[in-house]
């Protein structure tokens, strides 16, 4: 009887962690680490546009298109939308099959392209993250294809390659413009 009545007070504070730790879980995912203490999220806040971002249309500005193909074959992790930061800071999400344009600040920049991939012995899943530098001149169109590099069991990292009018056109054909490039897309350049 002893070991009946453990194994029944085991199962119901098991229970019990279970339910605390789903509901921390909750507050904690519902919570805005940069909002003062006592503030939620304000679910209507205007989207952030990162700070080389021409807003103005009338200003000088690059338009930088950023292409992402299709991939040969299922990659696993690296499928998923990948990260576009410029200058240390998030620009963009983007998805295979997809292109868009910003208007750009023009300066020198910073492309990081962040992604996960299993990679190592263990196939662990880790952040693989590389940069590339480029110039973006005012009035001037770039064209950057953003491509998988398998590596093998150093993982899956995105490269990015700059390419003129003509291949752009070309690969833009299998591909869907959202964001900028649904109002200038590249066919219509």
């Amino acid at each position: 009887m002893g070991i009946r009545r453990n194994i029944g007070l085991l199962s119901a504070g098991l229970v019990l962690v279970a339910g605390l730790v789903s509901c921390a879980a909750k507050n904690v995912a519902s919570t805005d680490i940069n909002a003062p203490a006592g503030v939620k999220p304000d679910a209507k806040k205007e989207p952030q546009v990162h700070p080389l971002v021409q807003p103005n249309p009338s200003a000088p500005a690059a338009n930088v298109y950023l292409l992402r193909p299709q991939p040969e074959r299922v990659m696993g992790f690296p499928d998923n939308e990948l990260d576009v930061e410029l200058n240390q800071e998030k620009l963009l999400k983007l998805t295979k099959g997809q292109y868009t344009m910003v208007r750009l600040i023009p300066r020198d920049y910073t492309l990081t392209l962040k992604n996960l991939s299993e990679a190592g012995t263990l196939w662990k899943v880790r952040e693989m993250s590389r940069n590339y530098p480029f110039n973006f001149r005012a009035g001037e169109n770039y064209f950057l294809v953003i491509r998988p590099f398998d590596g093998e069991f150093r993982g899956v990292h995105f490269t990015a390659e700059s390419v003129d009018i003509f291949a752009a056109k070309q690969i833009a054909q299998q591909l869907s413009a959202v964001g900028g490039a649904s109002a200038a897309p590249i066919p219509s350049l």
